[in-house]
């Protein structure tokens, strides 16, 4: 019915990886001088696990929406298992798709909107799916990612 793809690249500037560096340096140092050794090495760990995924991540990731199912990359996904979805508009007239689980262990899935796909019809069709939340908006904790670039 409806298929898209995005980019899913992280940009992050030079300066952004020079206060990353400098913000676990500084934390590493915390924890050797207050004799938090693991915490140190924990720091260190989280950081380069952090930017292996980045770096090998795909580039793109395609999303298909079909009666009953979406994909994402080849993983399979059910309306039933989500309660509702919402299209919420993101800075630069980006927009996002955000499907809610039924379960609260569930994952909130959020999918960005290309330019391919025209939001009016994707709602209307979305809301023979599922039901919608027309006042869902970007929450602190949303903003601040975006922010930070993580």
């Amino acid at each position: 019915m409806f298929s898209w793809s995005f980019s899913n690249k992280k940009n992050h500037s030079p300066i952004w990886y020079v206060i990353a560096l400098i913000i676990v340096i500084a934390i590493a140092i915390y924890g050797i001088l207050n004799t938090m050794y693991m915490m140190s090495v924990t720091v260190f760990l989280v950081a380069g696990i952090y930017l292996l995924v980045e770096n090998n991540t795909t580039p793109t990731t395609e999303v298909e929406m079909e009666e009953g199912i979406f994909t994402i990359d080849e993983n399979v996904y059910e309306f039933r298992d989500y309660v509702y979805f919402a299209i919420i508009a993101k800075a630069k007239n980006q927009k996002i798709i955000r499907l809610v689980p039924n379960s609260k262990l569930g994952t909130v899935i959020d999918i960005p909107l290309s330019s391919d796909v025209n939001p009016i019809e994707l709602r209307e069709w979305l809301a023979t799916q599922l039901d919608e939340n027309p006042d869902m908006k970007l929450s602190k904790t949303d903003k601040l990612i975006d922010i930070a670039k993580l």
